[in-house]
C-alpha cells in the first residue's frame, strides 16, 4: 500500500483534509499548533473552558481528545483531532461549526443548561 498508487491518492487526499481542517479552524479564530499532520493540535482556550468544550463537544457527536497537563505545559489544553483520507470536507466543516458552537455555548453559560438537559 504505502508504494503503490492507491497510498499516494491517500496521502494527498489526507494532506488536503489537514490542510482544510487547519484552515477553517484558524479561520474559526482558534489556535492551531505545530506542523501539518494528521493529528491536528487546536488549543481551545483556558483549562476550564477546554474541559466544557470538549464535554460539549463529546455531547454532539464530535470526536475530540483533550491533552491535559502533564502531558503538556500547565494551562497549555489542547485538542489531538486525528484526521484520516476517508473524511469528507463536509465532515470537517461540521466539526469546525460544532467547535464553533462549544464556544459560543461555552462563552455564554449555556453549557451549564446543556449538560442538565442531557443529564
Amino acid at each position: 500500500m504505502v508504494d503503490s498508487s492507491e497510498g499516494e491518492r491517500r496521502r494527498k487526499r489526507l494532506m488536503g483534509n489537514v490542510m482544510h481542517m487547519r484552515s477553517s479552524v484558524q479561520s474559526a479564530g482558534f489556535q492551531v499548533i505545530g506542523e501539518p499532520s494528521a493529528i491536528v493540535p487546536v488549543v481551545p482556550g483556558s483549562n476550564g473552558l477546554s474541559r466544557k468544550m470538549t464535554s460539549y463537544m463529546l455531547n454532539n457527536g464530535a470526536i475530540v481528545n483533550l491533552v491535559e497537563y502533564p502531558a503538556v505545559a500547565k494551562n497549555g489544553c489542547r485538542w489531538r483531532v486525528h484526521l484520516m483520507h476517508n473524511h469528507t470536507r463536509e465532515q470537517i466543516d461540521a466539526f469546525v461549526m460544532t467547535a464553533m458552537a462549544a464556544r459560543d455555548a461555552v462563552s455564554s453559560g449555556c453549557d451549564r443548561l446543556l449538560s442538565l438537559a442531557t443529564a
